[in-house]
């Protein structure tokens, strides 16, 4: 998922109720397939990303007892979706970029949160995709921008 753009309580930007619109989706996908795993990449907040609405996503989510993995949008703190979900890892300059292997996929997020991905970023992501390479793990990207 991508994009939720999550409003504070009450809020309708558009006319549109977002926050219904995520539970809706999500209560959809479960019914028609279970879910395995949730993957949100950025943009997690309509604005400003506070304590708030990282709440009541993490609320939402926690029911599916599943693992969730976030990526940082330019609406997003990474600072705050590092204490969130199933991300493990930290913080690395201020940027939150981290991989996990699981069987023969090797599941990969970059943080875009300054609408670019650093030469950091870069260099780490081309050795991440090397061993992939050489180990036969199929590797997915995950990014906002």
């Amino acid at each position: 998922m991508t994009d939720l753009h999550i409003p504070p309580a009450g809020v309708y930007p558009h006319g549109q109720d977002a926050r219904q619109n995520f539970v809706s989706v999500l209560d959809l996908i479960d019914r028609v397939h279970p879910i395995d795993m949730v993957v949100i990449t950025g943009d997690l907040a309509h604005d400003t990303l506070d304590a708030s609405i990282c709440l009541w996503i993490d609320s939402c989510l926690s029911s599916y007892e599943v693992p969730v993995y976030y990526t940082s949008g330019n609406h997003d703190s990474p600072q705050q979706l590092a204490k969130l979900g199933a991300y493990t890892g930290g913080l690395k300059d201020g940027e939150l970029y981290y991989a996990f292997q699981e069987e023969d996929r090797m599941f990969i997020f970059l943080d875009t949160t300054q609408h670019a991905v650093s030469d950091k970023q870069l260099t780490w992501l081309a050795s991440i995709l090397t061993a992939c390479s050489q180990d036969r793990t199929h590797p997915y990207v995950f990014m906002h921008h």
